[in-house]
């Protein structure tokens, strides 16, 4: 098949007026005519893992390597790196306040001239990429963040727009160039690993909207008063006063159930802590997400909060309604929803919540594995943070976070005490709660100007996941979190614990075909929870042994991923897709491409499953179909290694 070439810049060659930097010769890269950066717009970025244990020098170190690297083999990829003035961050930040450019982004021909002649000599310009730590403060080992290797994460961003590149690449081949240019940072810069964080284009929509519901019958606090909630018999008191949820979705939208007051001046809400909230996708001090928005699940945190928080002023009763949320704006919605790839933005809302000493994380968002996301989580699940997420919808497995052994994975289930028909299914699904006509917070469009409603649907388990959380608060609140932790006393963690006992009080239906190697204990019940003869021996409890911690390899992933499949069989399969003789190894230097394909493209983790599932002779057909779906997706290190191309 025809691959694309990003020949590194000719430094002999003459300047011309030519716009095709990929052919070798030189050009001044204009502006873009449809130079309009949005002020949510996703970067190019890296994460880049080093082997050293002090991060400070060795920072200083890369940027000049990566000067180097970007000015001779990397410079075909991106041309307007090398002639872009230092100033570019601002010229962005400007056209997005003003709409104009105060100055051209890009140096003339006479300056790139003088450029050129510097690096033929060796001498490398400063580029104006950004080289910082992931995770600020994991240097300074805070709560033992470098017992997980946080501080040897850095994040490489580059002042080139996703869709820029995207235009000189197809769909699918812009996911293979991105992990190609990953292994060259890598092998050049000599890195323990390096990854692309980027929202691929093409890959199957792991967790999506359902269908709209037809009308609703069902009461609105059905979720509640429900057989295996019954949160209206809960002990006095109960509300989840004092206790803080961080909130990593798609921010807030002042709606009249999340409480808020001064809808139309200043907006606040005694259940937001907005003197904190943070979004991540531009640094900036607000989560609010605009009424304007016409993303995929917009409002998607403003629907999940409100299963939170509402206070049953109007027409819908929260979980936990005095718990404070710490809303952390890190999806848009934008072309995968609240789906996410390899996803550094989440992963640092989970960094950042940490750090503001939250108590609880409700993730209800999910996607493909992610180094990064895998350590912050289990940071803070080490920390006495209790950290659920949905187990997924409309897919054969559980997907990550949830599916990381430190996450609770949570499943939905529906009035009749049946699983759900679309939630994802598994060993690692720890229980299931509402998330069937569920009725949240939303909008309505179908007059000129929005107004708030209540709604029921669509369904998943962002909602499960979002009155999980709340009874977490609900938990914490009703036995004290510092009681609890010196109960302990340092023998297991808090969210341990949490499942522990979430798992021993469940409401255990046979309804529906339950099946609890599928979908879990059972279905959470509030009231046994807060039973205070139900809690476990605090004295006795024990959890893991975090000395042993280790975040799992490509590999240990891929047996976890085909949970009921012999490890041999897998690597039999593997060995035969890519035509390796050492698994393992090919794992250990494409893991992170070959799980996002093997996980996002249609079909290629079911054909592979029916691959492990098949005699010899049978599976090789199969796997034949597993190339067939995948191979316009990979980069050219695995297709010239497995011999596709």
């Amino acid at each position: 098949m025809p691959r694309l070439v990003f020949t590194p810049i000719d430094i002999d060659a003459a300047i011309t007026d030519t716009t095709t930097p990929a052919t070798g010769t030189i050009a001044v890269p204009e502006v873009p005519r449809n130079f309009i950066p949005k002020p949510e717009e996703r970067y190019m970025s890296y994460v880049l893992e080093i082997k050293v244990d002090d991060p400070t020098p060795q920072i200083a170190k890369l940027q000049k390597s990566l000067n180097r690297v970007f000015s001779g083999t990397l410079s075909g990829y991106f041309p307007e790196l090398l002639f872009a003035k230092k100033e570019i961050w601002q010229i962005h930040s400007d056209w997005i306040k003003n709409k104009r450019l105060g100055t051209e982004p890009y140096f003339d021909k006479a300056e790139v001239a003088k450029l050129l002649d510097d690096i033929k000599q060796k001498k490398y310009p400063s580029l104006p990429f950004k080289l910082e730590q992931l995770f600020p403060g994991s240097e300074a080992d805070f709560k033992h963040a470098k017992k997980f290797g946080l501080h040897k994460f850095l994040l490489l961003t580059l002042p080139i727009f996703q869709r820029q590149f995207e235009r000189k690449t197809s769909k699918n081949r812009f996911n293979a160039v991105m992990h190609e240019i990953s292994y060259k940072l890598r092998d050049e810069l000599k890195l323990a690993s390096s990854y692309p964080s980027i929202q691929f284009k093409g890959y199957k929509t792991l967790s999506s909207s359902s269908p709209q519901n037809a009308v609703n019958t069902l009461p609105r606090n059905w979720h509640l008063t429900n057989t295996f909630s019954l949160a209206n018999q809960l002990p006095a008191g109960m509300n989840g006063q004092g206790v803080v949820i961080g909130h990593p979705d798609s921010g807030w939208t002042p709606h009249k159930e999340l409480n808020f007051v001064n809808v139309d001046t200043n907006p606040t809400s005694p259940n937001f802590d907005l003197a904190r909230d943070w979004n991540v996708l531009n640094d900036r001090n607000t989560a609010e997400e605009a009424l304007s928005s016409n993303h995929i699940h917009n409002f998607h945190g403003t629907a999940t909060a409100s299963l939170i928080i509402s206070n049953g002023d109007n027409n819908l009763t929260g979980i936990a309604p005095r718990a404070t949320i710490l809303p952390i704006r890190c999806v848009t919605g934008i072309d995968t929803g609240v789906v996410l790839i390899g996803d550094t933005d989440v992963a640092r809302a989970v960094w950042y919540a940490t750090q503001k000493n939250v108590d609880v994380i409700s993730m209800s968002i999910g996607g493909y594995p992610s180094p990064v996301l895998e350590c912050v989580v289990a940071h803070a699940v080490y920390n006495n943070l209790i950290v659920v997420a949905a187990a997924g919808n409309y897919y054969p497995l559980v997907i990550f976070p949830a599916r990381y052994p430190e996450c609770i994975a949570v499943g939905a289930s529906n009035a009749k005490n049946s699983p759900w028909a679309y939630t994802a299914r598994g060993n690692k699904v720890a229980f299931s709660a509402p998330g069937e006509d569920v009725y949240c917070a939303d909008w309505d469009d179908s007059s000129p100007n929005r107004r708030s409603i209540v709604n029921s649907g669509p369904d998943g388990t962002s909602f499960s996941t979002a009155i999980t959380a709340g009874a977490a608060a609900l938990w914490l609140q009703r036995y004290g979190k510092r009681n609890l932790i010196n109960g302990l006393n340092g023998r297991a963690t808090l969210q341990e614990l949490f499942l522990a006992h979430v798992q021993s009080t469940v409401t255990i239906t046979t309804r529906g075909g339950w099946n609890t190697s599928l979908n879990g204990a059972g279905i959470l019940n509030v009231q046994n929870l807060l039973n205070l003869t139900t809690l476990p021996n605090l004295a006795t409890f024990s959890g893991r042994n975090w000395n042993n911690w280790a975040r799992r390899t490509a590999m240990e992933l891929l047996f976890d991923m085909y949970e009921n499949t012999d490890p041999v069989i897998v690597r039999e399969r593997l060995q035969n897709l890519f035509n390796t003789n050492d698994p393992i190894a090919f794992m250990e230097q494409f893991g992170q491409e070959v799980l996002n394909m093997i996980v996002a493209i249609p079909d290629a983790f079911d054909k592979l499953g029916d691959a492990m599932n098949e005699a010899a002779s049978a599976a090789g057909d199969t796997i034949e179909e597993v190339v067939e779906a995948v191979e316009d997706f990979v980069s050219d290190p695995i297709g010239t290694i497995a011999g596709w191309f």
